[in-house]
């Protein structure tokens, strides 16, 4: 006669800030349940790592009642988080003897635990400075490459100084703002390399990296595109505005890890990809030096015209890869993510 639901009241949370899990019980018998037992189980689906965290409870439920049990929760890594309760039992006041409560359905909830975002201010790298054109340009929305213009505006607060039609604006005698085009070739990709024998901890640094990274593209009107291997094969998201980056993001969060240590590296290097893109590569290898012979074989064919390597294994990882052309190489093992980010050319 006692039934139960469990549930979040949001989708989403921060890391290492307290959400509530809610239990909402039904007991129609008309003799009150003085001990209510239960177990809840967190588990992490970034990586599919195996590690889980429990929490029992013990709790009243009043006869003919309706109760709603709060449970406080904290989560200290990113992840899609899958929340069970198992072994509900109703017991005597001295836990002697039991009796399973029987339900239908498993009782379990999930939530998004979104990684932390640092601000950056990156050096963008513009299509001009690299000798490139861009043939395709979106139709609906501005961009930032000066090499197109969108249209004429306006001056609204907010613009930037450099967007300013000085010319054109002393001659209409109002401030005209010029908005970029949009290129619709991805120039920029992030690939993401999730090694099994990694901890939770180095998968949630690459997401922190990424989320940032993208945040900021995205507010320079920047298009990306992000690959992750998963058994069905390479996946492949193209990113334009905030909407796509939380779907991508939410995605990314039960992003499961690879036996092979650079399984999306050679399974990217055998797709289809247009020339001349910036390879981000975030990995959480202990050594990426098995990876060094691929990244020189995009280079060279002119795949990539720039590798960035983001490797949350260690300073140590990224040994044999200097010698790489085009290459930046950062180690997000240690220290504030941030301030070594802040070097990065997107």
């Amino acid at each position: 006669l006692l039934r139960c639901r469990v549930g979040f009241a949001e989708a989403t949370a921060a890391k290492n800030r307290e959400v509530t899990l809610w239990l909402d019980l039904c007991n129609r018998s008309l003799v009150p349940a003085l001990c209510v037992r239960a177990t809840v189980i967190c588990e992490n689906e970034l990586g599919r790592f195996g590690t889980a965290a429990k929490q029992k409870l013990r709790f009243p439920v009043g006869f003919a009642a309706e109760s709603k049990i709060p449970v406080t929760l904290t989560f200290p890594f990113c992840g899609k988080m899958l929340v069970h309760l198992k072994r509900l039992r109703v017991c005597d006041p001295l836990g002697i003897f039991s009796l399973p409560v029987m339900h239908r359905e498993p009782l379990s909830a999930w939530i998004y635990v979104l990684p932390n975002r640092q601000e950056l201010e990156c050096t963008v790298e513009n299509g001009t400075d690299l000798g490139q054109e861009s043939t395709i340009y979106s139709e609906h929305k501005p961009g930032n490459d000066p090499a197109e213009i969108f249209c004429l505006r306006d001056y609204r607060p907010g613009d930037r100084p450099h967007a300013i039609h000085w010319k054109l604006s002393a001659r209409l005698d109002r401030l005209t703002v010029r908005e970029f085009g949009l290129p619709l070739n991805v120039s920029v990709r992030f690939l993401f390399e999730l090694d099994a024998n990694a901890a939770l901890w180095q998968a949630d640094r690459l997401l922190e990296a990424f989320f940032s990274i993208a945040a900021f593209q995205v507010e320079q009107r920047m298009v990306l595109t992000v690959h992750w291997l998963t058994a069905e094969g390479l996946e492949e998201r193209t990113i334009s505005d905030e909407g796509a980056l939380a779907e991508t993001l939410h995605s990314l969060l039960s992003m499961p890890s690879v036996s092979d240590s650079c399984g999306a590296l050679l399974a990217f290097s055998r797709s289809e990809i247009p020339p001349g893109c910036h390879l981000i590569y975030l990995t959480a290898s202990q050594n990426v030096e098995p990876s060094a012979s691929l990244l020189e074989e995009l280079l060279q064919s002119g795949i990539c015209r720039r590798v960035s390597v983001l490797s949350s294994g260690g300073k140590e990882s990224l040994a044999g890869l200097e010698e790489l052309p085009n290459g930046q190489f950062f180690s997000l093992s240690e220290g504030v993510l941030g301030a070594g980010l802040e070097e990065m050319q997107v």
